[in-house]
Formats: structure tokens, sequence, C-alpha cells
């Protein structure tokens, strides 16, 4: 259905689909949208209210300055909504305050490039209820181009009201958001079924560090991030191209770490720190992907050796796995396959698998 007008919005009788369970809303706009485009589009999607048994909404591309009546007083007229996704909504300056309804567990905000801020007006209760995203459960902020201050509700009146905003939150993702400058301090304190965590392209960032329930954390192209610490139940660490970061410390979970950087010269120096502190005893594999040269580096007692030498299991690789080391410690093996050198060093195991070419590192032994 193409609509155009108020009168076709109205000739819809959105709200009159009693059955309607899902509903994807997209709008066309011209390069050269004038103001008669921007009121007509807030006009006509006032008038595209749907019924309250809507499950899942997607807006996408509306470039109205405001969201409708309806978006904004979520809970009267979209009461039983569990997903909803607004995408490139440009021209909005405030996300709409959703907290409120009760049954979503999916939230994306994709490419709202107008909001700087959002505040604790997100969290909003209508009614004097104590609802507060209680059931959300994955949370995602794409693409937030201008966006640089993410605050919490007030922690007196949360407990004045007893609230615990996003309480059942388990993942929430953070990806193209260069000028956010930190995470909510709300997160430690209220989000304790948070156990997935990622921040890509989120270039202010400076820290992450004091989430006690997160298990698996990505970072990418993190280019401020500079520490990584006290994620006491951490199980899994990725690190892509964050290349100011040197501390990571008191991750007493942690088992499995992966790095990814063709361009990186060495491997990160607080893995010898680690090594000699004992700070990471309990992880079990280390993967990084790299180039040919930082490989050379890390055979048997090279320059690299005894930032690893610890660890049960490590396998370096380049693109494509055309050159690769992979180590065990205990039995103890080394094998590698390098542009200059292939070498086996087997102390009784394989080496184990490094994609489809791991089976040529076993030419030469010693």
């Amino acid at each position: 259905m193409t609509v155009t007008s108020k009168d076709e919005a109205i000739s819809a009788s959105m709200r009159a689909k009693e059955k309607l369970r899902n509903l994807e809303l997209y709008c066309t706009m011209n390069q050269d949208c004038q103001e008669e485009d921007i009121n007509r589009i807030q006009e006509v999607f006032e008038e595209l209210c749907p019924s309250k048994s809507l499950a899942v909404l997607i807006i996408d591309g509306y470039f109205g300055r405001e969201y409708p009546n309806w978006i904004t007083k979520p809970s009267t007229f979209i009461p039983y909504l569990k997903r909803l996704e607004l995408v490139n909504c440009k021209q909005c300056k405030k996300l709409p305050s959703l907290g409120s309804l009760y049954f979503l567990d999916y939230l994306d905000i994709t490419g709202a490039s107008s909001v700087t801020e959002i505040g604790p007006e997100f969290f909003a209760i209508e009614n004097n209820t104590t609802c507060c995203f209680p059931k959300l459960t994955h949370l995602y902020f794409c693409n937030m181009t201008n966006w640089e201050e993410w605050s919490w509700i007030n922690e007196d009146e949360a407990r004045t009201l007893r609230l615990t905003p996003l309480k059942k939150l388990q993942k929430l993702v953070l990806n193209g958001c260069p000028k956010l400058r930190s995470l909510p301090e709300g997160l430690l304190s209220h989000c304790t079924a948070l156990t997935d965590l990622a921040l890509v392209s989120t270039n202010n960032v400076k820290e992450v560090k004091n989430l006690y329930s997160v298990k698996h954390i990505l970072v990418m192209d993190c280019e401020s991030l500079i520490e990584v610490s006290n994620l006491t139940h951490l199980y899994r660490l990725m690190i892509t191209k964050c290349r100011k970061l040197v501390v990571v410390e008191r991750l007493d979970e942690l088992q499995d770490l992966v790095l990814d950087d063709q361009e990186m010269e060495t491997l990160p120096e607080w893995l010898l720190t680690a090594a000699g502190e004992g700070k990471f005893s309990g992880i079990q594999k280390m993967d990084f992907e790299s180039n040919a040269q930082l490989l050379s580096r890390c055979l048997m007692n090279g320059p690299e050796w005894m930032k690893f030498s610890y660890m049960p299991l490590v396998r370096g690789y380049t693109p494509r796995v055309t050159s690769y080391i992979v180590y065990t410690k205990d039995p103890l093996s080394f094998v590698s396959k390098l542009p200059d050198v292939t070498v086996g060093n087997d102390g009784g195991g394989s080496g184990g698998d490094v994609g489809a070419g791991s089976s040529e590192c076993a030419g030469v032994s010693t």
C-alpha cells in the first residue's frame, strides 16, 4: 500500500485493523525535500496509528522532525509492542520515550543522525507506573553519527520509585557512534543481566570497566579506547583495531581471547604483563589474525614468545590462512607455515586445526 496524503492515510483505517501484528512503514524522500514535504509526512504518519494489538513495528526513512503522537505515547496506543525498529529517522532530534512499553524485548535505533543526547526522558514512564523497559533484552544503537552523551535516570529518583531500568537487558550493541564519550554509569548499577556488549566504531569511548555481569565483549575500531578492566565474569574478549588499548586487566574468568589487526607489528604489551603477574591464569586459547611478519616473531623463543607461551592454545594466521602458527602447551606442539619457513616442533601432540590449510604444517618435525 502506498500512501501520499493525510486523506489516504485516514482511508487506510489502520486503527481498525485489529488482527494486524506486524507493520513496516517505509518512506521515500527526494534530495530536495521541502518544508511542505516534511509537514505532509508528519500529517500522514499521525493518521497511520495502528491498533493496540500491534507486536512488531518498523519505521524506515521517516523524515518528519517529530515522531507522531502514537509513538511518543506508546503505552496508550501500542501497549503490546514487542519489537521496535526506528531506522534512518534523520530529522528527529530526540528519541521518543519508550520505557513504558511493558512487552518490548527488542529495540533498534539506527541512523538517528540528528540526536546528540539521550537522557532520562528515554526511560520516561507514564501513568505513575514503575515500568521502565521491564522486558527489554536486546538494545541496538547504530549509525548515530552525532550522538555525544548518554545520561541515565537519576539514581535518587530511581530508588524512590523503585525503578530498575533495563533490568533484563542481555545484549547491548553500539555501532557507528563516533562522538559518544562514555557509557552511562547506570549500566553498572542497573543492567545486572547484561552478558553481551559490542562497541564498534565508537571512537570517543575511552574505557569499558566495572560491568560485572558481562561475559562476551567485542570492541572494534574504537580509536580512543585505552582500558578494558574489572570485568570479573568476562569469558570471551574480541579486539579489532583498538590500537591505543594499553590496559587490559582484572578479567578473572577470561578464557577466550581474539585479536584482529592486519597492521599489528607486535602482540600487545599487556599480554606480557599478564604473563608476569598471572592475570590471565584461566585463559584457554588465543586466536589472532595479523600479518606474516608478526607470525615470524611468534616462533618458539622468538621476540613475542613470552607473551603467549603460558596459554594452553594459540593460533595465529593471516587472511585466508595463507600463513599460520599453531601452539599447544600440553602436550607441547608448535607448527607453522610462513613464507620462508615451515616448521614442526612436536612434543607428543598434534597442532590442532586452523582453517583448511592446517594439514600442510606436518612437513618437517624435530
